[in-house]
């Protein structure tokens, strides 16, 4: 019978250090869970954050191409543009004239 009763019996522990061990493994887990949340939290905030400035830039380049745009002209001649352009094209008709007619001319 001795047996049995040795056998049964839970080996004797010191209360005092086993509601030592059972406060700090209650403390580690209550601060596992906090770290647990606080990063969670700071997480989704990220999260938020991160998705917030993306829509706030495609809203305004949204905004942006809704909105009627200057219309920048093309290129166009100045007057003056045009005159020197004209010009250049006379005198070059004109010089061929002058040198067919000195060409005809000296051959008489």
């Amino acid at each position: 019978m001795e047996s049995d009763d040795i056998c049964s019996s839970p080996p004797q522990v010191n209360s005092s250090s086993l509601d030592l061990r059972t406060q700090v493994l209650q403390f580690v887990q209550d601060q596992m869970q906090t770290t647990m949340l606080t990063g969670i939290i700071i997480g989704a905030t990220v999260a938020l954050l991160l998705i917030g400035i993306v829509v706030y830039f495609v809203y305004r380049k949204v905004k942006q191409s809704k909105q009627p745009q200057p219309h920048v002209p093309q290129y166009m001649f100045c007057k003056r543009d045009k005159v020197m352009f004209y010009n250049r094209k006379i005198m070059h008709k004109v010089r061929l004239l002058v040198t067919s007619w000195r060409l005809a001319a000296s051959s008489d």
